[in-house]
């Protein structure tokens, strides 16, 4: 339970794992990794897929991987939009996944808090990492994001961090397994 007064990150549950049964999951950065950046004002539109992230998805599916998606959004605190347009913006590429896949995401984990604020949960810092594993019983196996600040907070949990670019997250995932 957090303190009062302390910054924590909003989780949103989309299909948690079952009771008592190891997870191994995937984290996922959102902006350029998954998705191209929606920006500020482009929350009521569709999700736009990045090149070969689908197919990626679908190879850590096949390994019986779950998907969670780390992300920073300050523009929260910002007041730009609300946490009901960003869950609304979630559901919607959820659903859109599973309806190009079958499956969807078994959580979103969200730092909704400005740099400076001081919060432990924005990356760079690992405290999203810290809340997955307390709701998932463990870190996830790997972490995949586009920037560096992704691959410093994974480090800093003790979790494996590989940076991908807009097209390559196939290659990258491909690669990541066959290690």
């Amino acid at each position: 339970m957090a303190e009062k007064g302390e910054l924590v990150p909003i989780v949103t549950d989309l299909a948690p794992p079952l009771a008592g049964s190891p997870f191994r999951y995937v984290g996922l950065d959102r902006d350029n990794t998954l998705i191209e950046d929606a920006g500020y004002s482009k929350l009521d539109q569709e999700p736009s897929w990045l090149p070969s992230v689908i197919d990626g998805l679908r190879l850590f599916h096949s390994f019986d991987l779950g998907l969670v998606i780390f992300t920073n959004q300050a523009a929260l605190s910002k007041g730009v939009f609300n946490l009901f347009q960003l869950e609304d913006f979630h559901m919607r590429m959820n659903l859109s996944l599973i309806n190009q896949t079958g499956f969807g995401f078994n959580g979103i984990i969200i730092c909704p808090h400005l740099q400076d604020q001081g919060c432990s949960c924005r990356k760079p810092r690992p405290g999203m990492f810290h809340t997955a594993q307390k709701i998932y019983g463990e870190l996830p196996q790997v972490m995949i994001g586009d920037s560096d600040t992704d691959i410093q907070a994974a480090e800093s949990a003790g979790v494996f961090a590989v940076k991908t670019h807009q097209e390559d997250f196939l290659k990258v995932s491909s690669e990541w397994l066959d290690r």
